[in-house]
């Protein structure tokens, strides 16, 4: 079996993230192996992303999360062969009757998973900087996403 994953493996200075890439093993301990030239670096995101979570869908497809920049907000690609990704799309997970972290941008942090259900909508579970009283931690939070 042929494993796949993505990553970010270097910071430029000021903040600018490089090399997101595809690597592969045959198995999950590897040895793993980058991709050459030509499949990397992917060209998913402008700015900033980090922590890739890729989900092999049902229908085979591939589903990566991460996370990015934007109040509130996760980016996602997808890909129908898990070497060549679309560029990222950020989607809101927190709603203004439900909010559980603080406004602004990198506030909403790390996707931890994209769960599959069987009605096609994704369970993300996430971390978020959120405050109590006068202390800020960041939670964990769970949110359900849908495609049309």
């Amino acid at each position: 079996m042929l494993l796949c994953f993505s990553f970010c493996s270097a910071q430029k200075p000021k903040g600018k993230f490089i090399a997101h890439g595809v690597a592969f093993a045959q198995k999950l301990n590897g040895p793993w192996s980058r991709m050459p030239e030509g499949v990397n670096p992917l060209n998913i995101v402008d700015t900033f992303a980090e922590n890739h979570i890729v989900s092999r869908l049902k229908d085979g497809q591939y589903l990566m999360v991460f996370d990015s920049l934007g109040d509130q907000e996760i980016g996602y690609s997808t890909s129908k062969d898990g070497m060549h990704w679309a560029h990222e799309i950020r989607v809101k997970i927190q709603s203004p009757n439900n909010l559980s972290a603080l406004p602004g941008d990198h506030i909403t942090r790390t996707p931890l998973c994209a769960i599959e259900e069987d009605d096609r909508t994704f369970t993300v579970i996430y971390t978020a900087l959120t405050q109590i009283g006068e202390n800020n931690f960041y939670a964990i939070g769970k949110c359900t996403l849908a495609w049309q």
